[in-house]
C-alpha cells in the first residue's frame, strides 16, 4: 500500500522534527513532511499537486491549515533538488522558524540567498519545468508534474489588467 507507506513517512517526519523544533511554522513543516515521503520514493499527494497547479495563487507561506499540500509539496522538493539533503537536515535543525529559519540554515550552508529570490525562482521552475538550459527552471522529474493554469487575459495592447493576490501566492498570466 503506498498510500499508506507514505503517510507513515510524512508522519514520521514530523515526529523527527519534533525533536529538534517544536514550534514549526506549517507550510515548512509540512513541505519537509512532504520531503521524506519523495526521498523514501512515494509521490503520491499527485492529487494535491494538481490541485495547486490548477490554482496557484492559495499562498505557499501560511502558519494555518488553509494551505495547499501541493504547493508544500512542489516548495520541499524544490530545495531538496536545488540545494541538497544535507542542507535539508540544517533546515531541520534550525531553531528560527519559518523565512527567517530558512534563511539562517540558507547562511549555515554559506547560500547567501534571500527567501524572496528563492520563492521567485520556485514560482519560474513551477512553470517552465524544464532543466535543459537551467538546473533551476525545474524538478527531475517534470514530466509527472501538471502544468500551472494560466489565468487567460487579454493582450496588453486591449487594456490593463489588475488583480488581487494573497502574500506568496503565485499567478501565472497567458497573455494572448
Amino acid at each position: 500500500f503506498p498510500s499508506h507507506d507514505s503517510v507513515m513517512a510524512h508522519e514520521l517526519q514530523h515526529l523527527i522534527a519534533y525533536n529538534y523544533d517544536t514550534s514549526e511554522e506549517v507550510w515548512m513543516s509540512e513541505a519537509l513532511a512532504e520531503v521524506a515521503m519523495l526521498v523514501n520514493g512515494y509521490f503520491t499527494d499527485t492529487g494535491w499537486v494538481a490541485s495547486y497547479a490548477a490554482d496557484p495563487s492559495v499562498p505557499l507561506v501560511t502558519n494555518t491549515a488553509s494551505g495547499n499540500y501541493g504547493a508544500y509539496l512542489l516548495w520541499g522538493m524544490y530545495l531538496y533538488e536545488q540545494i541538497g539533503p544535507g542542507f535539508m537536515r540544517v533546515l531541520e535543525e534550525e531553531q528560527r522558524d519559518g523565512i527567517s529559519g530558512l534563511e539562517t540554515a540558507l547562511k549555515d550552508v554559506d547560500l547567501n540567498t534571500a527567501f524572496q529570490d528563492l520563492f521567485l525562482n520556485w514560482a519560474v521552475a513551477n512553470v517552465v519545468q524544464d532543466r535543459q538550459y537551467d538546473s533551476h527552471n525545474g524538478y527531475r522529474f517534470s514530466q509527472d508534474l501538471p502544468a500551472m493554469m494560466p489565468e487567460a487575459l487579454l493582450s496588453p495592447v486591449y487594456g490593463s489588467v489588475t488583480a488581487e493576490l494573497e502574500a506568496f501566492g503565485v499567478q501565472y498570466r497567458d497573455w494572448e
